[in-house]
């Protein structure tokens, strides 16, 4: 099922105002904001190396929209 854009645009809208918001309420708002995060320190530290790159989660991001 697909959410209208409008109502997704609105939920966001009034999710990024709310001081506490339920885990599941926050995929409506990750998916119109840029998530950037910088893995060196784990790749330094830690080894670790990231199991998804950019490009597969946004696909996935964008057709779980």
């Amino acid at each position: 099922m697909r959410v209208p854009q409008l109502l997704a645009t609105v939920a966001s809208e009034i999710l990024a105002y709310l001081a506490k918001v339920p885990a599941m309420l926050e995929w409506v708002h990750v998916g119109r904001t840029s998530v950037l995060m910088d893995t060196t320190k784990a790749k330094r530290e830690l080894g670790s190396r990231p199991a998804f790159t950019s490009a597969p989660t946004l696909a996935a991001l964008a057709d779980s929209l």
